[in-house]
């Protein structure tokens, strides 16, 4: 059945939203223009490649990629084309997609893709960065099925490698576990044959990854681009070289005065990755070298540019200067991004503006909430903001007693007048019992607050099943105190809550994009 999404305002989103949450907020950092972001930007030179060959060289390494992988290399076309530009959109590599944002902001950037291509008349490619150079397991080896959380935990996890470059060894069995736990047939299959493909081929989670979004999403021109290639980082020299120098992005931040936000600033934004140490940080050695554990480098005596050039295969951008190194890649002509993305892509103007790269368009992602039915019928609403499990149960008992409130507050009132009767009488016959009256109150107060407890008890107790449904229905939207689309998955989601497969789901989202450059709050109710 053709699920009937809602689309609402982003204002209507029940938490709190960067420079937004307004309905006068258009979600976007600013407006998108067809000359604004170019795929390749003026003044980008690298080693004697000229900035008309940039665009070539990052489509070459690209389809090496896909050939390697013997992925279908017509998804790439558009992206050869003289005019071509890029909608960006970033993630890490999460467990079986993660929580549902990871299709979101995917879904996000197809329709602003599909919406400036119809008005520009241009070719505009949704592309995914992958962010296999992330250490963090914490943040990308747990999904969410319908009952359970599934972890996966490689052997060598004690080691920060960067995920795209772990191992699949360990994740077969994790994922089959997860797949009988809420997920439909048909992307379990799809799922299951992308992991059997990269197992094959002799993959890592990288290539593991950009098959799922090669079948998920492929077919919508989605291109995933894996930033771990030494071709691509000997393309971003001078970034390298700027952060062993000490004038990179540290310094631009410090001169802006936006060195302190919600990213830290490192002195150095590059960490030291290899097969041995996995991906550590650049810190300074007390003088004018660098160290990264127990590797060290004085500042050679010809300037850092021939260590650079050497060593550009090791480098690693950390998280502010990321972003640069995409964006001197692609000079995107939007960049979706998150509400955390949101905050720390605005430190970073003035070091945009210290390597010549232009800042893009931000565009806030499309959110989306999946209410259940048992939490439509006692009338959440989305103004109510996600509660958390303990808050939601009060909300719960508060609605069942909500028959009984005003007998209950009659009943307290009668109380009340009793005891005023009491205290009144008592010091009219002696003064010396005021003392008296003044405890008899503190306690038939104490003994209301705890017979009240004790009512709300009975409600609950009285209707066992429903209790258990109504948690369950709360904890769909609210969990660990995470909101749901930070937690549930999108494929359990659909076949738990909706009875379909997850594309059933993200094909509804695509089918207009008339309003594709609006964020949208995509609502259901079931």
């Amino acid at each position: 059945m053709e699920p009937d999404w809602k689309r609402l305002s982003l204002s209507s989103w029940p938490t709190s939203l960067p420079s937004g949450g307004d309905p006068a907020w258009s979600g976007w950092s600013k407006a998108p223009g067809k000359t604004s972001g170019p795929f390749l930007g003026e003044g980008l030179e690298t080693e004697g490649l000229h900035p008309w060959r940039l665009k070539e060289a990052v489509v070459d390494v690209l389809s090496r990629q896909y050939t390697t992988a013997g992925l279908d290399l017509g998804v790439l076309e558009p992206l050869a084309s003289h005019d071509a530009r890029v909608v960006t959109v970033g993630h890490q590599l999460v467990l079986a997609g993660g929580a549902a944002f990871f299709h979101h902001k995917i879904l996000s950037a197809i329709r602003v893709a599909r919406r400036l291509s119809e008005l520009w008349d241009i070719p505009v490619v949704p592309l995914f960065w992958m962010a296999s150079e992330d250490h963090d397991l914490a943040e990308i080896s747990k999904v969410y099925g319908c009952s359970d959380a599934h972890q996966w935990r490689p052997m060598d996890k004690e080691i920060p490698h960067p995920v795209g470059r772990r191992s699949l060894e360990g994740a077969e069995e994790v994922l089959a576990a997860w797949m009988k736990d809420g997920v439909h047939a048909r992307d379990a299959e799809v799922i299951l044959s992308a992991f059997q493909q990269a197992q094959q081929r002799n993959e890592s989670w990288a290539g593991f990854t950009r098959r799922l979004i090669h079948a998920w999403y492929g077919k919508h021109g989605v291109v995933a681009l894996d930033p771990d290639e030494a071709a691509f980082k000997r393309l971003c020299l001078p970034l390298w070289q700027a952060e062993m120098e000490g004038v990179g992005v540290a310094e631009a931040l410090r001169n802006s005065g936006m060195d302190q936000g919600p990213a830290h600033v490192r002195d150095n934004q590059l960490f030291w990755l290899d097969s041995t140490r996995g991906r550590v940080g650049l810190v300074t050695d007390g003088g004018d070298g660098w160290r990264a554990g127990d590797l060290s480098w004085s500042r050679p005596s010809e300037g850092w540019s021939p260590w650079v050039r050497e060593a550009a295969p090791n480098c690693s951008p950390g998280v502010l200067l990321r972003p640069l190194y995409q964006e001197w890649l692609l000079q995107s002509i939007a960049v979706v991004v998150g509400p955390g993305e949101w905050a720390y892509w605005h430190q970073l103007p003035a070091a945009f503006a210290a390597h010549g790269l232009t800042f893009p368009p931000l565009r806030m992602r499309d959110h989306a909430l999946v209410v259940p039915a048992l939490a439509r019928e006692f009338g959440w609403k989305g103004e109510l903001g996600f509660l958390h499990k303990e808050a939601w149960e009060r909300w719960v008992l508060d609605v069942w007693e909500k028959p009984h409130q005003r007998h209950l507050e009659a009943l307290g009132r009668g109380l009340e007048r009793a005891v005023a009767e009491i205290a009144a009488w008592g010091v009219n016959e002696s003064d010396q019992m005021a003392g008296a009256s003044g405890a008899l109150g503190a306690s038939l107060d104490k003994a209301w607050i705890q017979w009240r407890k004790k009512f709300r008890n009975v409600l609950r107790g009285s209707r066992g099943a429903e209790w258990a449904a109504a948690v369950e229905a709360g904890l769909w939207l609210c969990a660990h105190n995470v909101p749901q689309d930070r937690f549930a998955n999108w494929h359990v989601l659909a076949h738990t809550l909706g009875g379909v497969s997850a594309e059933v789901w993200s094909e509804s989202w695509l089918k207009d994009v008339d309003d594709g450059l609006t964020p949208q709050v995509w609502w259901l109710e079931l």
